[in-house]
C-alpha cells in the first residue's frame, strides 16, 4: 500500500482534558442513538435515549452533562456535514 494512503489510515491522536472525559465517555455510550431524517442524513442525538444513558450511568449533574453532550453533538454534526460550525449554530444548513 502506498505510504500516502497509509498516512490517511492512521488514527489521529487527540488530547482530552480530564474534566471533559466523563462527557466523552457518555457521548461514546450514546453512539447508536443518532436520529436520521427522511433522506437518511443524521439530524442529532435522541435526547430521550441520552437521558436514559445518563440515568443508567449514574450522572449526578445531568444539566451540565447534557450541555457538554450537546457541544460534542454539534461538533460531530459539523464533521458529518462538513459544514462550518458557525452555520450550524446560526441555523444555516
Amino acid at each position: 500500500m502506498p505510504p500516502e494512503l497509509l498516512a490517511h489510515l492512521k488514527p489521529k491522536e487527540h488530547t482530552v482534558w480530564h474534566d471533559n472525559w466523563p462527557a466523552l465517555e457518555l457521548f461514546a455510550a450514546c453512539a447508536t442513538q443518532w436520529r436520521a431524517g427522511p433522506a437518511g442524513g443524521v439530524t442529532g442525538l435522541d435526547y430521550t435515549a441520552v437521558r436514559s444513558v445518563m440515568q443508567m450511568s449514574g450522572v449526578l449533574d445531568q444539566h451540565q452533562m447534557f450541555d457538554d453532550i450537546r457541544l460534542l453533538e454539534l461538533g460531530a454534526l459539523t464533521a458529518f456535514r462538513k459544514q462550518p460550525l458557525d452555520d450550524l449554530i446560526n441555523g444555516r444548513t
